[in-house]
């Protein structure tokens, strides 16, 4: 078989790819983005490991990662979703992703303070879903027509990964609610639209990059002059 659990999984690698938690997803997602898209290099990236930092780092974040631009590091919120089918009960079959706690922490509800937010939408089923591997290639198949390179046995890591996902670059003064749910189809009339880009696409991902540092470093400069 060629997964571990899974006799339809392409490799057990990929099975385990199926499975790793949202969290880690997000990080590494956003790193292969900051490396393949906007041309960041490893020196300039701390994504911590662990939710919480990593034991030996020499720095407490309250973010998810940093990134250094103009000798100053900037605090990203990632937030990472697989595609989730809402009012499935009803027989409802839209695709959309839902991104939760933009402003406020989770439990305790006490308000977030970061610069970007990095929400990340992925076009792969959950967990649960039987048809994982066929809509996989479904995928595959779609993007192969439009000439962009995926195979259903890529890794997140890679630079091919990307092509599946979609990215929110949104500055911290830009977001609006504490929670937003997009669906695929009404993609185009998100109120956060402006600051989307497909992975496939890396001159719009690396124009919402830089529009969102420009954002935040006016911003900052109000805040001085007050």
């Amino acid at each position: 078989m060629a997964g571990f659990l899974d006799s339809f999984a392409p490799s057990i690698a990929a099975e385990y790819t199926r499975y790793i938690e949202g969290d880690a997803l997000g990080k590494i997602l956003f790193k292969n983005f900051l490396r393949h898209r906007i041309g960041v290099t490893d020196e300039q990236i701390y994504v911590p490991r662990g939710r919480h930092g990593d034991v030996e780092a020499d720095r407490v974040i309250k973010a998810d990662a940093q990134v250094s631009l103009n000798q100053s590091w900037k605090d990203i919120e990632i937030k990472c979703a697989r595609i989730n089918k809402a009012n499935r009960y009803r027989g409802a079959d839209k695709e959309d992703w839902a991104f939760t706690s933009l402003l406020t922490t989770g439990r305790n509800k006490e308000p977030k303070n970061y610069d970007i937010a990095v929400a990340i939408v992925v076009r792969v089923l959950g967990h649960e879903e039987s048809a994982y591997w066929d809509y996989l290639q479904l995928r595959a198949d779609a993007l192969r027509k439009q000439q962009i390179e995926f195979g259903i046995d890529c890794l997140p890591h890679e630079e091919m990964y990307l092509n599946l996902c979609g990215f929110f670059v949104i500055p911290y003064s830009q977001i609006e609610t504490d929670y937003f749910r997009v669906h695929f189809t009404a993609l185009s009339h998100c109120r956060y639209h402006r600051f989307f880009a497909w992975g496939h696409n890396p001159d719009r991902c690396r124009q919402n990059w830089l529009s969102a540092i420009e954002t935040i470093t006016q911003t900052r400069e109000e805040q001085d002059m007050q």
